[in-house]
């Protein structure tokens, strides 16, 4: 009597999962998405923040991956791998949280960074640094599906109050270099009149929303307010100035008026509804 034939390994593999070929693709797909996976932290660590909306794409779209790996797999596969596919659908998940904490992380970062920079250089400091800190904070979480804002949700919090205390801060610290430099800084035209007005206005402003518009620093803008308000009307009354020296009365009387004209137009764009002082 002949002994039974037994199938062998490799038929048993083919009978298992229909052919030889199917388990060794399924290994090498979940081999390119852990290597899918090294490279996206590799290259979010090697460029931060700046690339946080591609990277939170990307993670997301690991993600989905390790969730559609299966879908083209046989039953006996899918049975087989069963532990392997939970683990890189995990691991997905581990790795797209991380890619987003590691941007805001390193948003924050470079935020410091640049605010460090601009106090050892405050003739760079603008107050619209402090704004562009919060509008990069306003659009952290634009490329996030809705998934990933739930999951965040708690980091992106955080990262925005730390970022409004900063541009806070800053934006403090603007407003008093802008208050200072307007009290000494040369006038030569209209155009730095104009900009004293709006750079006092937004300081108001500003430390009146904050509940810091003390006494001393009403003052100060005061002086710069009124230097700036004073200086065509100045300006031109020098002119009157010289020509009465020179013996040119009429000349010298009309540049008198023109320098309170200035003076009364000035004074009413700085200080609406305040009688402006004599011109001499």
């Amino acid at each position: 009597m002949p002994y039974p034939q037994y199938p062998s390994d490799e038929e048993q593999s083919r009978r298992a999962f229909g052919s030889e070929s199917d388990l060794a693709r399924a290994n090498e797909e979940l081999k390119k998405f852990h290597d899918n996976v090294r490279v996206c932290r590799r290259d979010c660590a090697r460029t931060g923040f700046y690339a946080m909306e591609f990277f939170a794409h990307e993670a997301q779209q690991l993600l989905q991956r390790a969730r559609e790996l299966e879908s083209d797999w046989s039953e006996p596969v899918k049975q087989t791998l069963t532990d392997s596919l939970r683990q890189a659908e995990a691991e997905a998940e581990r790795t797209a949280v991380w890619l987003i904490e590691f941007g805001l992380k390193d948003f924050l970062k470079q935020t410091k960074d640049r605010v460090a920079h601009l106090k050892r250089h405050p003739d760079q400091l603008s107050v619209w640094d402090a704004r562009a800190i919060l509008d990069g904070s306003d659009v952290l979480d634009q490329a996030w599906d809705d998934e990933f804002k739930a999951k965040c949700a708690n980091q992106l919090r955080a990262t925005r109050k730390e970022a409004l205390a900063i541009a806070d801060e800053l934006e403090n610290t603007a407003h008093l270099n802008n208050i200072e430099v307007s009290r000494q800084r040369r006038i030569s035209s209209i155009l730095i009149i104009q900009r004293i007005r709006e750079q006092m206005e937004m300081a108001i402003e500003f430390f009146n929303r904050k509940g810091k518009l003390t006494p001393y620093l009403q003052q100060r803008i005061r002086e710069a307010q009124e230097r700036a308000a004073r200086f065509r009307s100045e300006k031109k009354l020098a002119e009157a100035q010289i020509a009465e020296a020179a013996g040119r009365s009429q000349p010298s009387e009309r540049l008198k008026r023109e320098a309170a004209a200035m003076l009364i137009q000035d004074w009413a764009s700085f200080f609406p509804g305040e009688t402006p002082p004599s011109i001499v």
